[in-house]
């Protein structure tokens, strides 16, 4: 859980001479802080909206529901693998973001946007390596919608291509 608060302001400090000023800056690793944090929301969506009347999903509403709000969010950070078939982690949201990524990188010049592509990206590159080394969790998580199961060095030639592809978007930003 900490790292999801520490690694998008850490990755921002990269970007820190790429802005001319503090606020442009501030806007950015907010940006990137609520990228980081959108994946994380999915869970949110998943457990209310989506398939509620799982045994997990229903626990989650109910310590919600007491106002154990750290509870429910401790509950969904840590039983992360209950919960599949999200929104955000389907090859077709992966496709999806990678052209507004890139069209968000060289046509907006928005600075929260990019933070935000940026956040994403840094929210899936972590899941990745996490994930890539039970490839049976990582085919559930993220590859759910394909037909056939990968083989473990498929998935890792993914992860490393996911990396370079998600390094040469943030090189982009950098120059």
């Amino acid at each position: 859980m900490a790292a999801h608060l520490l690694l998008p302001i850490i990755y921002s400090l990269i970007f820190f001479h790429r802005f001319p000023g503090w606020l442009p800056f501030v806007l950015f690793i907010v940006g990137t802080f609520l990228g980081f944090l959108l994946l994380f929301l999915d869970r949110f969506v998943h457990a209310f909206y989506l398939y509620p009347n799982t045994e997990f999903n229903t626990l989650v509403r109910e310590l919600w529901k007491k106002g154990d709000y750290v509870g429910a969010i401790r509950a969904l950070s840590q039983a992360e693998i209950l919960q599949e078939k999200l929104l955000t982690r389907s090859v077709l949201f992966l496709i999806v973001y990678l052209f507004l990524t890139i069209f968000v990188i060289t046509s907006t010049g928005s600075v929260v946007g990019i933070g935000l592509m940026l956040g994403m990206g840094l929210h899936y590159t972590y899941d990745f390596w996490r994930y890539s080394r039970n490839p049976s969790r990582f085919s559930k998580q993220y590859l759910w919608q394909l037909k056939r199961t990968l083989t473990d060095r498929e998935i890792r030639v993914f992860v490393l291509a996911w990396t370079v592809l998600f390094t040469v978007l943030t090189i982009a930003v950098l120059i």
